[in-house]
């Protein structure tokens, strides 16, 4: 056996058997597009239906996708292709990345959401842990991270605190309903109309959710632009924040008002306009936010 024969088997030893040396952008590429593959498969079953191809499910499904969404699954894919560092990808990666395929398929199989969005931690925090001399990868990583939050954590801590998230959403509806539509009376979480027509607020309701979303086009677009954080970035996400929870609160005080405007503000067009609203002023936000951290810095 030759020197060259005893050589341990590494990770560029590995990848370099394909032909090309896999550096480490592209198995955190191939990590995200797996993610990216089981959110886009969850989305399209919201609209099967039997007899329904393919074609006609994305026809259906592309006005009703999330913008800010669908901007930050780009953004991961262009901060990654970004990335000038030639590094191999090291044993560990290969480890990760083919837990991530594995289990991956196999969670989502069982329908097991919560540990699905406990599985995303794992590429998340090796790819913080093992980057700090590469900024691409941890912006990548960032915005991951918020969309875990968004579509995964935020809605698990949604429904064990609900009660305790939905007071203020409470609080700040009453205030506007006394203030500009007395003729409306509440009791704990109902809102009644005179003609009867009432609204219970439930965790589905709570700016809770709008809030994460604030957060995810702000970690997205910040990501986006530089590969670093600001102090000042901070107050761009209160504000952000804040707007979403205000937005949403005008939005509820709309469907109080009676069954038509419930039926449009919840169930047909209004409802897409106020999340094109939500999205709008939410990246406004993020681009004043972003340019005022960088003339204060």
């Amino acid at each position: 056996m030759t020197a060259i024969d005893r050589q341990p088997i590494t990770a560029s030893t590995l990848s370099s058997l394909a032909g090309r040396r896999v550096t480490r952008a592209g198995l955190v590429a191939f990590m995200a597009g797996m993610i990216a593959v089981i959110y886009a498969a969850d989305f399209l079953a919201q609209f099967s239906a039997a007899g329904q191809n393919l074609i006609t499910r994305l026809a259906l499904a592309i006005p009703a996708a999330n913008a800010g969404k669908i901007f930050a699954w780009l953004a991961v894919f262009i901060i990654l292709s970004n990335s000038t560092s030639s590094e191999a990808a090291r044993r560990g990666d290969l480890i990760v990345a083919f837990t991530v395929a594995i289990t991956t398929i196999i969670l989502k199989a069982s329908a097991n959401q919560m540990l699905f969005g406990a599985m995303l931690v794992l590429p998340i925090v090796y790819v913080f842990a093992t980057s700090r001399e590469d900024e691409n990868l941890r912006a990548a990583a960032a915005i991951l991270c918020a969309l875990a939050v968004n579509d995964y954590w935020g809605p698990l801590l949604l429904s064990f605190t609900a009660n305790e998230l939905l007071i203020a959403d409470k609080f700040v509806l009453q205030t506007i309903l006394t203030s500009f539509s007395p003729h409306i009376s509440f009791k704990d979480a109902v809102f009644i109309a005179p003609d009867s027509h009432n609204i219970v607020l439930i965790d589905r309701c709570s700016s809770f959710q709008n809030i994460t979303f604030a957060i995810l086009c702000w970690v997205t677009f910040t990501m986006l632009r530089r590969r670093h954080w600001m102090l000042a970035d901070v107050l761009t996400c209160i504000v952000a924040c804040v707007a979403m929870f205000a937005l949403n609160s005008i939005r509820l005080a709309i469907m109080a008002q009676s069954y038509q405007q419930f039926e449009y503000w919840h169930n047909n067009d209004g409802a897409r306009i106020f999340g094109i609203l939500f999205t709008i002023v939410t990246l406004l936000i993020c681009v004043a936010g972003a340019k005022f951290a960088e003339r204060h810095q």
